[in-house]
């Protein structure tokens, strides 16, 4: 095969498997209230299926993407293709509640070897003038998959059971792991050379990790006696947060450390990576802040438009430069911390509005058309404090801008 060709493959591959699982993870929610009545769980108890497949992919991403760079990131994306595939199938087919949850952290697993070496491949096989394209392509197809994914899911569970949201991957991704083969060799691997390096990373701070993301997270399931709902919720979060930097504390003095020291004290990357936590749109916040309720859907369809059209002048070239900045033999950890930051902020954006508009809420655990103003109300102040946000990225971008200036 041609470089030019197998290039050109890599790039389909990448951007195909890339499309299916944002695709995926962002039709899910629209199978939560049929999912809730099928297995006859409440609609906060089914929000779980989307919070286990966040915190899963946050969990093991920076572990796949030191295994792609002590083994193979080809075979362990590969391998992540199959697991998804697994997954998939088996949250389609899942014959209770337990068993969707179950399918969904496989599904997950899968998802972050993938995600933890899409970008390391990238920065493998594409020299420094066709990185940039080739970054852009894959968060072309993520952008796409994202954004069609909640149409895709509306179609699917008004036409078909909500089972087919996870069951069309099977055949997609299959066909996607036959036309990869190609592109992305295997090694081959040995049980002994996997069980040496098994033997000899960081678990203990993979464990405190695993903690502190999941504390993060909790306050949608554990409540505090004597806690409004936001308190909770800053409570878990502040607390996660503390533990999971203390794991990167940890991990820095571990003998063999998943993230490559290099890597951690590279401020330039943290810099960058910081900037996709943040990664929020000025304008389009403020123009969703600004919305009434009682505007056309020109309206409401500009701030939405803009927002992915920023996303894109925002992560393309972030992901270029972060990729960039490290040596290609730690492309994997660095891939999967550029991953890392983006899910976090996601999950943590997610679970921080949600407590907050609910936390100006007392009482309320729908959203109808009879809240009225109290609701615009409130999302309107959720919408500014996303603003606050979006102006650290700014200053933040303006700030490394003026300085790589300097240095060079």
């Amino acid at each position: 095969m041609s470089e030019t060709r197998n290039s050109q493959s890599i790039t389909v591959s990448l951007g195909a498997f890339s499309f299916v699982t944002a695709l995926s993870g962002a039709s899910v929610t629209l199978a939560l209230p049929r999912m809730a009545r099928a297995f006859d769980v409440s609609a906060a108890l089914s929000t779980q299926v989307v919070q286990v497949g966040l915190i899963t992919t946050v969990v093991f991403l920076v572990m796949f993407g030191h295994a792609g760079d002590v083994f193979s990131k080809n075979a362990v994306y590969r391998a992540g293709g199959w697991v998804f595939i697994i997954g998939s199938l088996l949250t389609g087919i899942a014959p209770n509640f337990i068993g969707v949850l179950v399918g969904r952290f496989v599904q997950a697993v899968g998802s972050a070897m993938v995600m933890a070496n899409a970008m390391g491949i990238i920065n493998e096989h594409f020299a420094d003038k066709e990185r940039a394209k080739a970054l852009a392509y894959n968060s072309m197809f993520i952008s796409v998959g994202s954004i069609s994914g909640p149409a895709v899911g509306g179609l699917i569970t008004s036409i078909l059971s909500w089972r087919w949201i996870f069951l069309l991957n099977v055949p997609v991704a299959i066909a996607i792991m036959f036309w990869a083969k190609g592109a992305f060799p295997r090694p081959r691997l040995t049980w002994a050379d996997i069980r040496e390096q098994a033997r000899r990373v960081n678990w203990l701070g993979q464990l405190i990790f695993s903690v502190g993301v999941v504390l993060m997270f909790s306050s949608g399931w554990i409540t505090l006696p004597g806690l409004n709902q936001f308190t909770n919720m800053m409570v878990f979060l502040v607390g996660g947060g503390i533990v999971t930097a203390l794991s990167f504390l940890q991990d820095d003095f571990a003998p063999s450390p998943w993230i490559d020291p290099q890597v951690l004290r590279n401020i330039t990357f943290l810099t960058s990576t910081s900037v996709l936590f943040l990664a929020m749109l000025l304008v389009s916040q403020i123009g969703y802040a600004f919305y009434g309720g009682q505007s056309g859907l020109g309206y409401v369809l500009w701030p939405i438009i803009l927002n992915g059209v920023g996303m894109d002048f925002t992560l393309t070239p972030n992901n270029s430069i972060t990729m960039g900045l490290v040596s290609p033999k730690l492309a994997g950890v660095a891939g999967s911390m550029n991953s890392l930051f983006r899910t976090i902020g996601m999950a943590v954006g997610i679970s921080f509005a949600t407590n907050f508009l609910y936390a100006q809420l007392p009482g309320v655990k729908h959203i109808t058309r009879g809240l009225g103003t109290t609701y615009l109300h409130a999302s309107r102040i959720v919408f500014y404090v996303a603003v606050g946000a979006s102006l650290i990225a700014l200053i933040i971008n303006v700030w490394r801008t003026a300085t790589s200036k300097s240095e060079m």
